[in-house]
């Protein structure tokens, strides 16, 4: 309920440009024979389990929205990071 409503009113405000929860799987492609394994093998801390795209005035502007997400009650984190623009 937390989550719906948190996502609804950044959708409400229509800031919300996109987000998905991710699946655990997927494959790491490292090195020059850009060879691809099983992975991603993160430690447990360090799992990504989704993204959320909103528009923000400022990386400011952004971080204050994040402040608001409920992964905090579950002891999880949020990183915020600005897209480069071509």
């Amino acid at each position: 309920m937390k989550w719906q409503r948190w996502l609804g009113g950044l959708e409400k405000e229509k800031r919300l440009v996109t987000g998905q929860r991710l699946t655990p799987g997927g494959r790491v492609l490292t090195s020059a024979k850009k060879e691809a394994i099983d992975g991603p093998y993160s430690e447990g801390k360090e799992v990504i389990g989704g993204y959320q795209m909103i528009k923000a005035k400022s990386l400011d502007d952004a971080v204050e929205l994040a402040r608001g997400c409920p992964i905090f009650d579950l002891g999880g984190s949020v990183e915020v990071r600005e897209t480069m623009v071509n």
